[in-house]
């Protein structure tokens, strides 16, 4: 048999087609375990993150100027999240005692998610004294407009 023979042959065409499914395949289950792996670090990341990154960073309590970091300025609102106690309830959202004691106002449209461990709430569920973290985006009027909203009594350790 010459070589023309053999690429011409059907045994010949069966094993590239073989190899060619299997290439894809490899190609395939490679994408899905690469986009698997990113979706896991990101979401290991973030649990890991989830305090600092809607409480913000706890003040040091030790160190060279006595537990008091002069750099340290509670004045600022993170105006992406908070997280506190409710202390109003109105019919477009409520109002929230973040960091400082400060009060702020929290809309919620149709659109922002509410839960309770996994289950569904409406801003109609919510109520006074409720623990709550709130994921959103600044308001034009120094509010925070909701996305995501948490309620669990069991975020502040009392």
């Amino acid at each position: 048999m010459n070589l023309k023979e053999i690429l011409s042959s059907k045994y010949f065409k069966q094993a590239i087609w073989v190899v060619a499914s299997l290439m894809v395949l490899f190609f395939v289950f490679s994408a899905g375990v690469f986009v698997g792996l990113e979706k896991a670090r990101f979401s290991y990341g973030w649990g890991e993150n989830y305090f600092n990154n809607f409480a913000g960073p706890r003040q040091p309590t030790d160190g060279f100027f006595g537990g008091r970091d002069p750099f340290w300025d509670k004045n600022y609102i993170n105006p992406r999240g908070l997280f506190g106690q409710i202390i109003e309830v109105d019919d477009g959202g409520f109002v929230m005692i973040g960091a400082n004691h400060a009060e702020i106002p929290v809309r919620a449209g149709g659109q922002t998610i509410i839960k309770n461990r996994r289950d569904n709430l409406k801003l109609s569920d919510l109520k006074i004294g409720d623990q709550a973290i709130v994921i959103g985006a600044p308001g034009g009027r120094g509010e925070i407009n909701a996305k995501f909203i948490r309620i669990d009594d069991n975020f502040l350790h009392k």
